[in-house]
């Protein structure tokens, strides 16, 4: 913008001097842009070495300000002694209207370079809040999982250990009992400890690690659905705008996103089976362009039964909104035709 201004605006006062005053057109102009062209340069440099200076901070206003006064004033006096330099004869233009120009010059730059640096200080700012959520999804999303982590390790390790040892212990005691209804109901005792082992604990320890979400979240998702088998149908569809960036290697900021949904998906599954008994969950994940912002929804519906829904929020929901507000999400509840719907809203990042 400087540079156009240098370049352009002397050519209005070329054709002033060459048809009020008589001048020579190009002469004036040379001369002009010349003067234009040093105050130009004069100024980038004090510019340059305004924003690289410990005593001004271009991050607040009154720094702003100041280095756009400052500018101003270097490039209007650059301009100003370069035109007098170049024109020896100093019969150009009277001094009253060199003050007037330089006046106006002044002013215009200076509202110029004072916009420039609020825009480059708002990029830095937007620049700054996208870092500050990232590290705060990053935070939340480690938290999460170490929590899970440590409840793995547990139930990986003692759970399961003192669950083996008891079915064991059982069994010792049916086979010391004689024959009859007490060492059945030992022995029925001992199968539901190993159902329960077979099937609920690895089935957690599956969840709690988000098995296959390093290959991606289709993988994922099927594979948590082919856990829930026994408890509740769940039927999983992802539209094939979503699957584009629905792989590991689209990087760090999406494999968090791609972690959210997958518990915001285990979470609804397990609230659904729960508290609302359901037997059919579907999961639908599609992706939309709102303005400049690309948007994901994750629309989980089941069969549950909707006296619980209408309850107070539980935990559970409370996780899912707190997980979508970290992508600048909301999350909303619902019933129709029959079904509960859990609408999750959020912001894909870039």
């Amino acid at each position: 913008m400087l540079i156009i201004l240098a370049v352009f605006t002397p050519i209005t006062a070329a054709l002033y001097d060459s048809t009020v005053r008589g001048m020579n057109f190009w002469s004036v102009l040379v001369v002009r842009e010349a003067a234009n062209l040093v105050g130009v340069v004069c100024g980038i440099a004090v510019l340059y070495a305004l924003t690289h200076a410990r005593g001004i901070d271009s991050s607040r206003i009154p720094g702003v300000l100041a280095m756009a006064f400052i500018t101003t004033l270097a490039s209007a006096a650059a301009r100003q002694a370069a035109q007098i330099a170049l024109d020896p004869n100093r019969t150009r233009i009277e001094p009253q209207l060199r003050f007037a120009e330089a006046s106006s010059s002044l002013l215009i730059v200076g509202v110029l370079v004072a916009v420039l640096l609020l825009v480059a200080q708002r990029e830095r700012l937007a620049n700054t809040q996208t870092i500050l959520l990232d590290e705060a999804r990053r935070a939340l999303q480690d938290d999460h999982e170490s929590l899970r982590g440590r409840v793995f390790d547990h139930l990986h390790g003692t759970v399961t250990s003192e669950l083996v040892v008891a079915r064991v212990r059982l069994l010792d005691i049916a086979r010391e009992l004689p024959p009859g209804v007490e060492a059945d109901g030992v022995l029925k005792v001992a199968a539901g400890l190993q159902r329960l082992h077979q099937l609920e604990i690895r089935r957690l320890a599956h969840v709690m690690v988000a098995s296959g979400l390093d290959t991606s979240l289709h993988e994922a998702l099927t594979q948590l659905a082919a856990s829930s088998e026994g408890l509740c149908d769940v039927s999983v569809a992802i539209d094939a705008e979503f699957e584009v960036f629905d792989h590991a290697s689209t990087g760090d900021s999406r494999a968090f996103l791609r972690l959210a949904i997958y518990r915001i998906v285990e979470e609804c599954i397990a609230n659904a089976i729960r508290h609302g008994q359901a037997k059919d969950i579907d999961v639908a994940i599609t992706t939309r362009l709102t303005g400049r912002k690309r948007l994901v929804d994750v629309i989980v519906t089941n069969s549950g039964d909707l006296t619980a829904a209408n309850g107070p929020e539980g935990v559970g929901l409370r996780v899912v909104r707190a997980r979508a507000a970290a992508f600048n999400g909301s999350v909303d509840t619902s019933t129709r035709e029959g079904r509960y719907v859990v609408a999750v809203h959020m912001e894909v990042p870039d």
